[in-house]
This record gives structure tokens, C-alpha cells and sequence, in this order.
């Protein structure tokens, strides 16, 4: 909002609008976005797997 009600940026806000097919002001925050636990324990599995085939493939018989 601070931007908006800012002189310097009213003074250039219809050059900026009329460059825009749509103007969309969306409120965002800050934060963190961590993924879902069940991805990351995927991850691993599938990482997991086949490096421990590798390993028993290599093994001396």
C-alpha cells in the first residue's frame, strides 16, 4: 500500500497500467514454504534404493 499512495509512483502509474493487459495486486508474505513430509521421505526412498543395489552389486561374491 505504501507504494501506491506514494507520489513518485502515482505520477508513473498510468505509463505502468496502460504497458498491462490486466492489473493484479495480490497481498503476499513472507514465509517459509516447506513441502510435504511424504515427498522429501519419497525422495529419499527413491534415492536410497538404488544406491543401496549399487553397493550390493559391487560387493565381492
Amino acid at each position: 500500500m505504501k507504494l501506491l499512495v506514494n507520489p513518485s509512483y502515482q505520477r508513473a502509474e498510468p505509463y505502468k497500467a496502460m504497458a498491462l493487459d490486466e492489473l493484479l495486486l495480490v497481498p503476499a508474505e513472507g514465509k517459509l514454504a516447506l513441502p510435504d513430509p511424504m515427498w522429501l521421505i519419497g525422495g529419499a526412498c527413491l534415492t536410497l534404493f538404488p544406491a543401496v543395489g549399487w553397493i550390493r552389486a559391487a560387493r565381492p561374491r
